[in-house]
């Protein structure tokens, strides 16, 4: 595949996102929604329905708690599928400023190669931080383009996706380091409100439940910001599109499935006549 250097950066991607976002925040939550309910509920749930109990002793006191494993399980076999499902949901929203519910589930229609890409890369990436964690951590980034691959190149074994996000990833991980930890603020902004009714207010019964609902529906739009965004990184590094600088007139006339009025690298020559496809 053809690899680009990504050199926007990532107050750009960001802005970008927002652009695609505009106008589709609540459909992208729902489908946010649906991949969360699928994976991280139903594993919390399971943990609580099959576990084993383990003892250990501390201070001559024998401590007792449950250790889940069915969500572990089910996550194994989910995590494929569900994380290619939600790639190609984000890639054709980019590419036709649509949302297709259907794509989530799209992945479970590739199982096998899905849940062979997910288990060769958790078993890649365990591998590099048994040696130092820093490896490991750079071996995920090595690896973070994989599902888009397969979403594009449905062909492509899963050690090809593997072997091609390599490629692409090549000068492009520090970039794509910036761009996730450019959400930490987010992050900490989000629990900043959920810490603090904790610690003040006893958040029990139906109060506390619709306190927990808001936030989490904040969490999962940021989790749609950043994934949006690391679509566009994904769509940068390809070469599908080349965005520095977005015009304000971009706000008001988006929504096709074309970007207008983009600007160069140097900030001043305007490509005009040609649209770049997202």
């Amino acid at each position: 595949m053809e690899r680009r250097i990504v050199t926007a950066p990532a107050a750009e991607i960001r802005k970008l996102a927002r652009v695609m976002l505009t106008d589709n925040w609540f459909k992208m939550v729902i489908g946010f929604f649906i991949v969360y309910i699928l994976g991280t509920v139903a594993s919390v749930i399971l943990n609580e329905k099959f576990y084993y109990l383990k003892s250990i002793e501390f201070l001559d006191q024998v401590m007792t708690y449950k250790v889940g494993y069915g969500g572990r399980i089910y996550e194994l076999f989910i995590m494929g599928p569900l994380s290619y499902g939600l790639s190609l949901f984000v890639l054709f929203f980019l590419r036709n400023s649509q949302i297709k519910y259907a794509d989530i589930f799209e992945g479970f229609s590739h199982f096998f190669k899905t849940f062979s890409l997910a288990l060769l890369m958790s078993i890649k990436v365990m591998l590099w931080s048994c040696l130092l964690f820093v490896p490991g951590i750079i071996a995920a980034f090595r690896y973070s383009q994989a599902y888009f691959i397969m979403v594009e190149h449905p062909e492509y074994s899963a050690y090809r996706c593997i072997k091609e996000s390599c490629n692409l990833m090549r000068d492009n991980k520090w970039k794509l380091f910036c761009l996730r930890f450019s959400f930490i603020g987010w992050a900490i902004l989000l629990s900043l409100p959920y810490a603090y009714y904790k610690t003040t207010y006893d958040i029990g019964g139906f109060d506390g439940v619709i306190i927990q609902l808001l936030l989490l529906s904040l969490t999962v739009a940021l989790d749609a910001y950043r994934k949006v965004s690391e679509g566009i990184f994904y769509e940068m590094v390809t070469g599908h599109i080349e965005v520095v600088s977005i015009k304000r007139e971009v706000y008001e006339n988006y929504g096709n499935d074309t970007i207008n009025n983009i600007e160069t690298n140097n900030g001043s020559d305007e490509v005009n006549g040609k649209d770049d496809e997202i």
